[in-house]
């Protein structure tokens, strides 16, 4: 992992790439200087550990967010999420890509 691929990452998921700062790739790249920090993501991502999850036992009221103009992830995936999540609601926020929090954070204020 390097730099360049950090900064890649982060382009494809801010809709708004203007609001990308340096201190922003410097923080996102700080975590794989640690040694061996890169092995242990590594890891975890090729794990054949099998997630599962009902989302039809969330209970508690939900809030399901989702950047408008998110590339990785289409919109039908939430939708779909929050037909199953009772009392749930769904927010798309235009303008936004799949880092949403981050790219429109005053919006969760």
């Amino acid at each position: 992992m390097n730099s360049n691929s950090i900064k890649n990452f982060l382009s494809s998921s801010y809709y708004d790439t203007g609001k990308l700062t340096k201190s922003d790739y410097e923080n996102y790249y700080k975590p794989f200087t640690i040694k061996n920090s890169y092995k242990t993501l590594s890891y975890i991502l090729n794990s054949q550990y099998e997630v599962k999850y009902n989302p039809e036992q969330i209970s508690a009221p939900t809030l399901l967010v989702h950047g408008g103009n998110d590339t990785w992830i289409e919109p039908t995936t939430s939708f779909n999420l929050q037909q199953k999540i009772k009392n749930s609601q769904l927010v798309i926020i235009p303008k936004a890509g799949h880092l949403v929090m981050a790219e429109r954070s005053t919006e969760f204020d």
